[in-house]
């Protein structure tokens, strides 16, 4: 079960990101084909990466999920923005 996840609506398919899966923060993003009714894990290309977070926001513009804010794993406010580029599948700081 995920909680305090984001999502957005991209290409006919829902994007989540983040929240808690069994009680621990995540990092991974996951993307749902309405037409399809299918599940996919999105792999993400590069190393650079926001921290696991939950409570976080998320906006779509254009190509891009803009993600906002949210705890860490120790609970601590993040006060950062990261840009997921749909088109390369890299995160940007």
């Amino acid at each position: 079960i995920r909680d305090e996840h984001t999502a957005v609506i991209y290409e006919g398919s829902m994007v989540i990101y983040g929240g808690f899966i069994d009680g621990e923060r995540t990092s991974e993003i996951h993307r749902y084909y309405f037409k399809e009714n299918k599940w996919e894990e999105v792999v993400v290309l590069g190393k650079n990466k926001p921290l696991p977070r939950a409570g976080h926001s998320a906006i779509l513009n254009g190509d891009t999920m803009v993600i906002f804010g949210g705890r860490d794993e120790f609970n601590n406010k993040l006060n950062d923005i990261w840009l997921f580029n749909f088109s390369s599948y890299t995160w940007e700081h």
